[in-house]
């Protein structure tokens, strides 16, 4: 582990490694990955604070986007909801779990040097969504489309259209910044 940290930029880091059979592919043995986008509801944030969490200043009906949370679970087809640009078979993704809840970033990555967050950033938003596969910024783009519906720029029918439909027209949004999303847990097959 030390040698591959000795490689590795200062901001990637080996934290664990474990032995594994040689016919091991990850892309293929992947189960499901888990990825959690942390935000905040703030009406100016300094730049500072932006490095691990995005920022949406628009007042949001949380009740809304609860809504849209979960309407999110299960089967759908995200032709919606991707940027082109990879050679996909489908759109199609199972979401096993999502969720938004408020936490202490802090909480989350203790004993953590790599990901500083400030000091004074002891609450925030985490959308926690696990599904089979995601398609290129798709996460993003759940993002932006919730805060559309929480800034009442998109209606709840409309997101339900997206999500329950074949592919519309471009989308209203700008995908959400890259800043707060995280991978959080690969699960692969067990052998």
């Amino acid at each position: 582990m030390k040698t591959l940290n000795d490689a590795l930029p200062k901001t990637i880091r080996v934290v664990g490694l474990e032995a594994c059979d040689g016919d091991f592919k990850p892309s293929a043995h992947t189960v499901s990955k888990e990825y959690r986008y942390f935000f905040t509801n703030k009406q100016k944030v300094d730049y500072e604070d932006r490095r691990f969490v995005a920022n949406i200043s628009a007042p949001l009906d949380l009740q809304k986007i609860g809504f849209c949370v979960e309407a999110l679970k299960g089967r759908h087809d995200f032709c919606n909801f991707y940027s082109e640009g990879s050679n996909v078979k489908s759109t199609v993704r199972d979401i096993f779990s999502c969720e938004l809840s408020v936490v202490n970033p802090h909480d989350l990555f203790q004993n953590n040097s790599l990901f500083l967050f400030p000091e004074n950033l002891t609450s925030c938003f985490q959308l926690k969504i696990e599904a089979n596969g995601f398609l290129k910024q798709m996460i993003r783009h759940i993002v932006s489309s919730l805060w559309m519906v929480g800034s009442g720029k998109l209606s709840l029918e409309d997101f339900l259209t997206l999500l329950n439909s074949s592919k519309g027209p471009r989308q209203n949004w700008k995908v959400a910044p890259p800043n707060g999303l995280f991978l959080f847990k690969i699960t692969y097959q067990e052998e």
